[in-house]
């Protein structure tokens, strides 16, 4: 019995309240001159910034390499590849000793809300507040919407951070984010590009 409950203290804490964040890259865009964004001009959709666990111990490779279907889908979702090396030095490593998992679930998590009503929203949505938002999630999924953050940069939303607690793989965004810890501050209104 005892073993158990330190297997399942342990599985708990790997998956400790993260931080999910997205970029809207049209907006993150605008305002942000990087490489990818030359080939972005059509995207209206959300991209993966980052997956970030608060665990400060920090192993792992550095150097990783990624399966082919899953170094293809991040050319869509994750299109920077300096941005990759980063996010998994600064934030994979703390999350997980396997690369492959790390951005694996990251995708998970970004086809789930590109496949939601928040990212409806924004497409059809020039101005967005949040308490707007805040609708919208609460929608999608009751008593979220204060685990959504919303960041802005020169009057734009360029990207949402999403607290989630728990397993990626056997949760939906929904349910990790229902598990998860409220989010304080961010920006209130902002435009979005069209």
């Amino acid at each position: 019995m005892r073993y158990l409950f330190l297997v399942m203290f342990f599985i708990t804490s790997i998956f400790a309240n993260m931080i999910f964040s997205a970029s809207y890259q049209k907006d993150f865009c605008k305002v942000n001159y990087q490489k990818e964004c030359k080939f972005s001009k059509n995207w209206d959709y959300f991209t993966i910034h980052g997956l970030w666990p608060k665990k400060q111990n920090c192993y792992g490779v550095k150097h990783f390499r990624l399966s082919r279907n899953l170094w293809d889908e991040l050319k869509i979702y994750m299109p920077s590849n300096y941005l990759k090396k980063h996010e998994w030095m600064k934030h994979g490593r703390c999350y997980t000793n396997n690369p492959e998992t790390y951005f694996k679930d990251m995708v998970i998590l970004i086809k789930q809300l590109n496949n939601s009503p928040i990212k409806e929203y924004f497409n059809q949505h020039k101005f967005v507040t949040k308490q707007a938002l805040n609708r919208v999630i609460n929608s999608y999924c009751p008593r979220s919407a204060r685990k959504v953050q919303m960041v802005c940069k020169k009057g734009y939303i360029t990207e949402l951070r999403f607290s989630i607690n728990g397993d990626v793989e056997s949760q939906n965004l929904c349910n990790l984010m229902q598990n998860a810890k409220p989010l304080k501050g961010g920006c209130q209104e902002g435009k979005v590009e069209k």
